[in-house]
């Protein structure tokens, strides 16, 4: 086989067109590629056939593994066998759009969220368990996190080239020393003695897998002869939170059990372990209470301010992280907050219908302005600070007096939900975007309609502008466009999130925008032509609110009920800050 890049653009098999080359793993090449027959996009893996017969025998032995288990937490093999044409072995799978697990170790996670992505693993295992199929080499590196489209976390186990079959003598599928070396920090005590795999070792690696998760280290330092050392009658490790986390008894106990080093004292297969897992999340409301609702932070970078899911709105030191007030503003989420231009004081909306205006300066509630409840869906500022507007979830636009604590009037066009609100610097004209997938520009002195985009791409979700002729869209279906209110058509229009954007935001001079999604991914895109500027992130779940800070470049993101904060450094490479935990009390964690 020639180089892997010289296949992008043909045709294999006479039906799958080749996009792209992922990466070159155990078992040959990996492509994204085009069903053209089925219309899907897939994950081509392919053996050239010069290599040894050990690479074609692995992906085989996946197509099968994976063609037994029927779970949402495993990819599906559509197909696979040898093209007569090119003589190579080949296996199709189900595309997988997200991260490996291995690259987010690192981040941030709440207790929510990893007993999520655990309860995906032990699903996945389970499945695998029940078919008699054992993986043999867990690792997050074989695991892809791609959020819901509502946000919420899935995980996807694959690499399932090592696995153990039932009805396979176990001398076909053994690995060398150099193997069990490769990610010996997932490696039972047993395994690395010389024993046999089983479900057993298969649960100690999700157990070590989770250990990381919760700590940040491995057990046993992730060392081979640490491994070998350990007696059967030693104590199972205990996950200890790192700072700034907080984990609970029971989970501490499950993963600890996972760990133990006698066998027999592990749960006896992945079942066990995800029937605990699925108990304990049905215990957990719905809706982490202390779940971040909505974010902003000042214009002269001093506070930054979270609501959340309980209706309270907290300060914070933008420096230090340290908690500097507390409201209970409202009797259920906070919907939106915005700064006052130049001023320290702020306005939350919530789903109990009310506007309320704090003042941090007097540490004080400033004043309250009565809706309809579960109305209110953004506000947005004037320039000068005297008026602001609300959108509403019926598609209402109301404008109000701050001085005065009344409404001025309202604007009334849109069929659906208010997405977005802009002024425009000049303070005369107010943008507004609906879920109808309306773009308009208000003349905010006469109440009147001043412009209108003349084309519809469906549900638009947030918006930025930058001057008045010019904006970008984010659309409800995760794609971007850059238009004019005079176009007919936009100048350019892009797939950028694989779920519904949450947010954009303006880079400092108009030339790019930040976006976030449901798909918990961060982009950078150029304004002008659509290409990315920055290399792109991800988290462990999608992204519901996000602020960002212009002047500083610094964008602050809702990770359940975390605060990320988030720069870039030389060439574009992006730099996690630091956090502000839920239950941490010391301000930022680095």
């Amino acid at each position: 086989m020639t180089e892997p890049q010289s296949w992008i653009g043909s045709l294999f098999a006479s039906k799958f067109l080749i996009e792209s080359f992922v990466a070159e793993g155990s078992q040959g090449y990996v492509f994204r590629a085009q069903d053209t027959l089925l219309g899907r996009t897939v994950a081509l893996k392919l053996v050239p056939g010069q290599v040894d017969a050990k690479r074609k025998a692995r992906l085989m032995r996946e197509a099968v593994a994976l063609s037994r288990i029927r779970t949402e937490h495993a990819p599906i093999v559509y197909e696979a066998g040898l093209d007569s044409y090119s003589g190579m072995d080949y296996a199709v799978f189900e595309w997988l759009d997200g991260a490996q697990l291995s690259s987010l170790i690192g981040l941030p996670i709440s207790e929510d969220q990893v007993l999520r992505l655990a309860a995906s693993l032990a699903g996945a295992l389970s499945a695998a368990h029940a078919n008699g199929i054992v993986h043999r080499e867990l690792h997050p590196a074989a695991v892809i996190v791609s959020p819901k489209a509502d946000g919420s976390t899935q995980a996807k186990v694959y690499d399932f080239g090592l696995a153990k079959l039932e009805d396979e003598v176990s001398a076909g599928v053994q690995t060398n020393p150099g193997e069990l070396q490769r990610y010996v920090g997932y490696l039972s005590p047993e395994r690395a003695r010389g024993s046999e795999p089983d479900q057993q070792s298969d649960v100690y690696a999700l157990g070590a897998m989770l250990y990381e998760l919760c700590t940040g280290a491995l057990p046993y330092e992730g060392r081979f002869e640490r491994l070998q050392a350990v007696e059967v009658s030693s104590k199972a490790p205990l996950p200890k939170a790192r700072p700034g986390f907080a984990l609970s008894p029971m989970l501490q106990a499950a993963v600890s059990r996972a760990l133990s080093p006698d066998p027999q004292e592990r749960f006896a297969n992945a079942a066990k372990l995800d029937e605990l897992l699925q108990a304990m999340l049905r215990e957990r409301p719905l809706r982490n209470p202390r779940s971040i609702t909505a974010v902003t932070v000042d214009q002269r970078n001093l506070h930054v301010v979270v609501g959340r899911a309980d209706g309270s709105v907290e300060v914070y030191a933008r420096d230090t992280g340290l908690q500097q007030m507390r409201w209970a503003a409202h009797r259920g989420p906070v919907t939106a907050l915005t700064f006052r231009p130049d001023t320290e004081e702020f306005l939350s909306a919530g789903e109990d219908g009310y506007i309320q205006l704090f003042s941090i300066s007097e540490s004080c509630r400033a004043g309250t302005w009565p809706g309809l409840r579960g109305t209110q869906f953004t506000l947005a500022f004037s320039p000068h600070g005297y008026i602001f507007a609300t959108g509403e979830r019926n598609g209402r636009i109301r404008l109000w007096s701050l001085l005065e604590q009344r409404p001025l009037g309202e604007l009334s066009m849109h069929q659906d939900a208010v997405t977005a609100l802009h002024f425009l610097p000049e303070g005369r004209f107010l943008a507004s975007a609906s879920e109808d997938g309306t773009l308009l520009l208000w003349d905010v002195g006469s109440m009147t309609l001043a412009e209108r985009a003349t084309w519809n791409r469906g549900p638009v979700s947030h918006f930025a502008m930058h001057v008045r002729e010019r904006f970008v869209v984010a659309f409800r279906d995760g794609s971007l466009a850059m238009s004019r209110w005079s176009s007919e058509a936009p100048l350019w229009h892009h797939p950028v999130h694989r779920g519904a954007v949450t947010r954009l935001f303006e880079q400092h001079g108009g030339q790019a925008v930040f976006s976030v999604g449901l798909d918990g991914a961060i982009h950078c895109t150029d304004v002008f032509d659509g290409s990315e500027r920055r290399v792109a992130l991800f988290h462990f779940e999608g992204i519901h609110t996000a602020h960002l800070h212009t002047a500083s470049e610094r964008l602050y993101v809702s990770n359940d009920s975390n605060l990320l904060r988030w720069t870039w450094g030389p060439n574009s490479v992006p730099i996690l800050e630091g956090f502000l935990p839920e239950h941490g009390r010391s301000g930022w964690v680095s």
